[in-house]
């Protein structure tokens, strides 16, 4: 009488199969697990804006790679960046005066910064019973005192009769927007080629981060630019 086939395999050939599938199964997980580093690593664009806790632009805020700092850019006029990152990172955003931010990179952020508990340089503090911090700030080229050198040294051309060491303040008005207009020369100082050159470059600016008041509310101000020879020698 033949035996009937119950349709599972004895223990030892079971055990058998699992012994030769297990390489197999071990190549694949480590296959997959290649292709899921090689992913990660793999780098994209991403853009997005930095802004203050009422939805302002924040310009000169730095975001960077968690892991690495060193690979970092710094916001425009407009609050925007964009950064090379590699998927799945995190990146750091941080402003003066404001708390750090630590976000998963995506393209199309909008990062929201709050002021620091912490009194920094540039904020006022008034005294009204208890100590208040005020959000008053002056007005400020994009990217600070570096970036506006930087745009002078570029953009000067030396008058003919130039003596070696000359300096001039060129005062502007800033309007809320941060639009620039009515340069003009604050000391008579020196020779009229330099004033006209100090004027010309300083017409070209066109936009400076406006002033706020108390509350953080964009104000217009006045704001100044030193031509000054000395600080431009190498």
């Amino acid at each position: 009488m033949k035996k009937k086939f119950s349709g599972a395999l004895p223990f030892k050939a079971t055990l058998i199969l699992m012994m030769l599938a297990a390489p197999c199964l071990m190549g694949a997980a480590g296959t997959m697990s290649a292709e899921t580093q090689r992913v990660q690593q793999q780098k994209h664009t991403i853009k997005g804006v930095v802004v203050d806790e009422v939805g302002e632009p924040l310009i000169g805020a730095t975001v960077a790679l968690l892991n690495d700092t060193k690979k970092g850019v710094a916001t425009d006029i407009d609050g925007h960046f964009k950064l090379d990152v590699p998927n799945g990172s995190k990146v750091k955003v941080a402003y003066l005066g404001y708390e750090d931010v630590v976000v998963t990179a995506s393209d199309g952020m909008i990062i929201t910064l709050k002021p620091s508990d912490n009194v920094l340089l540039g904020e006022v503090c008034v005294v009204v019973k208890s100590v208040v911090k005020s959000r008053a700030k002056n007005a400020q080229y994009p990217g600070g005192d570096k970036a506006l050198q930087k745009f002078i040294k570029k953009n000067f051309v030396f008058p003919t009769d130039f003596s070696g060491q000359e300096y001039v303040m060129i005062e502007v008005d800033v309007d809320e927007k941060g639009n620039v207009s009515n340069p003009r020369v604050l000391n008579n100082e020196l020779g009229t080629a330099f004033e006209k050159e100090a004027l010309r470059v300083a017409d070209l600016v066109q936009k400076i981060k406006p002033a706020r008041d108390a509350k953080g509310k964009k104000t217009a101000s006045t704001f100044s630019i030193v031509f000054d020879s000395a600080d431009w020698t190498d």
